[in-house]
């Protein structure tokens, strides 16, 4: 597709085409940018609030929730006050001549915040008008500021939540220049992509950056290769020039090897943003309470387990407990298992660093291939489970009949149609909402880590299996060499002593032993526990 097209149908077949959609028709649009914008002086300036008192029955209002201040014996005090308003955008000279004023309204049947929103047709705004509605406007400029944070507050909870939701897809457009060089754009950057040019869209995520670790091309029907990605956890720092005194200036431009960490995967960090629980009226932001870092603290700890294969004891000198869980670390700063530098990823062509070939009929390879298909089973239900709160949160609207839509999946022919957030959600709904999408997700990325581990306890299995099977055909080999060498009776016994010396010597040291469960110690069973990522 080009980037300049205009879509005139879209087929919702995938999640990464949910969250394309969404972010076109809403997320990228001016509108939802504004509301965004509250928070800024910039933002809020832009914004005309008319508050009931202006209004009475002209036009429907909304109760939103500020932080007003008010004098208490000429001292100045704040306190959260509700009072319904209605907010619009005023046109500006840059629009189409036929300006259309989108307004915003949200309020249920109990009292509470809910969202609406409605598209007027053909309405011209003369400047006489525009200055009409602006002398409407609240004069107190930080009545008015504080008004806009209430207003910011449901919309940027709102773009967290999609955030979180569509970086679990990580959906990227590629796309070649005319000089021919490659280019990767995320979707919040699609409008950066030239006219023109050939784009395709793929998935760069947690799940599926590990299904691609399991899987190698395949040789032949009945046959099953396996193989993994040492380098799964590894990143490159180029080191770069420093005026530190301690900086080697022999080190500039080198590179150091490192292991990821669970923030560095895509949409681990986007997730932090649903345990903010707590909005600062004052500031405009969202920042994690008391009660959403317990809950963080509480995943954060099944995260480390299950992503470094560690213990309770270690996770708990790794992040010992503080008084205030905000003090505490999170997951996004997990180490990863550094496969690259364990022992069984250092040599070309042995070891995790070849592919291995079976039959279908054998267990291990059969499991390995189970094991993959369900991965990628999971991870589309998984998916799937979080797109159909899509359809609670966004709906495709008419743009003659505002009120009717029919969820995010329904209309493949949008031509006519725009996209808002469902007539029946409200800032309760929404917190429900981020509760559960928050837990999906959690689920998402522990679900994937695991069947991940699972696949390369197999795979280790099956190099375990392919060793010992050489190993015990080299040892033939040399025991039938051993009997070659060793010659007549009539050979000189000290020469045969001596052959069968060396020889059984280079068995022992060249030949891998099998591995006797029983007979492992504890200690081999825990460093080969922590590689794979087991304990």
């Amino acid at each position: 597709m080009g980037a300049g097209q205009s879509k005139q149908t879209l087929e919702l077949k995938s999640a990464a085409n949910y969250y394309d959609a969404i972010a076109v028709h809403y997320i990228l649009t001016q509108n939802f940018k504004d509301l965004k914008a509250l928070t800024t002086k910039a933002g809020c300036d832009k914004l005309v609030i008319l508050t009931k008192k202006v209004l009475k029955k002209f036009l429907t209002t909304s109760e939103i929730t500020y932080l007003a201040q008010r004098v208490e014996n000429g001292i100045p005090k704040n306190a959260l006050k509700k009072e319904e308003l209605t907010f619009i955008r005023p046109v500006t000279k840059r629009e189409s001549p036929k300006r259309t004023i989108t307004s915003y309204t949200y309020k249920d049947e109990d009292g509470g915040m809910g969202t609406y929103q409605s598209e007027s047709k053909n309405i011209s705004v003369k400047s006489k008008g525009k200055h009409k509605m602006m002398s409407m406007d609240v004069k107190n400029k930080e009545n008015k500021d504080r008004m806009c944070k209430g207003i910011a507050k449901f919309y940027v909870k709102i773009a967290h939540l999609y955030a979180a939701m569509m970086k679990s897809v990580n959906p990227l457009y590629k796309y070649t220049d005319s000089a021919g060089k490659e280019h990767e754009v995320s979707l919040l950057n699609r409008n950066k992509i030239p006219k023109g040019v050939d784009v395709t869209l793929s998935e760069v995520n947690l799940c599926n950056r590990r299904i691609n670790a399991l899987t190698t091309p395949q040789s032949g029907e009945g046959k099953i290769t396996v193989g993994t990605n040492c380098s799964i956890n590894k990143k490159t720092r180029k080191n770069k020039f420093s005026s530190d005194s301690f900086s080697d200036p022999t080190e500039w431009g080198s590179s150091t090897v490192l292991a990821r960490t669970l923030g560095e995967e895509p949409g681990v960090q986007s997730l932090l943003d649903l345990y903010k629980d707590e909005y600062k009226y004052l500031t405009g932001e969202w920042v994690i309470g008391i009660k959403g870092a317990k809950k963080l603290q509480k995943d954060t700890k099944t995260f480390y387990k299950a992503f470094t294969g560690k213990t309770d004891r270690d996770y708990k000198q790794w992040n010992p407990t503080k008084s205030d869980p905000r003090q505490m670390k999170n997951f996004t700063t997990i180490p990863l298992v550094d496969y690259h530098n364990q022992p069984e990823c250092q040599k070309e062509g042995e070891g995790w660093r070849r592919k291995y070939i079976g039959d279908s009929t054998e267990p291990l390879f059969a499991k390995y291939a189970e094991n993959l298909k369900t991965m990628l089973k999971n991870a589309n239900d998984r998916q799937n489970k979080l797109l159909k709160k899509l359809d609670i949160v966004f709906d495709w609207f008419d743009k003659d009949e505002p009120q009717t839509g029919g969820g995010i999946g329904d209309n493949a022919n949008i031509k006519n149609k725009y996209l808002g957030l469902h007539k029946d959600l409200t800032e309760q709904k929404l917190d429900k909402i981020v509760n559960e999408v928050r837990d999906i997700l959690v689920e998402i990325y522990l679900g994937c880590e695991r069947e991940y581990k699972t696949g390369l306890q197999l795979f280790e299995a099956i190099v375990t299996s392919r060793t010992l099977e050489r190993d015990a055909k080299r040892k033939k080999e040399l025991e039938s060499k051993r009997e070659r060498s060793l010659g007549s009776d009539q050979d000189d016994p000290k020469i045969k002593e001596l052959i069968d010396k060396e020889i059984t010597q280079t068995v022992k040291e060249n030949i891998t032993q099998p591995a006797v469960e029983s007979m492992e110690s504890s200690e081999s069973k825990e460093k080969k526990g922590k590689f794979l990522g087991v304990f």
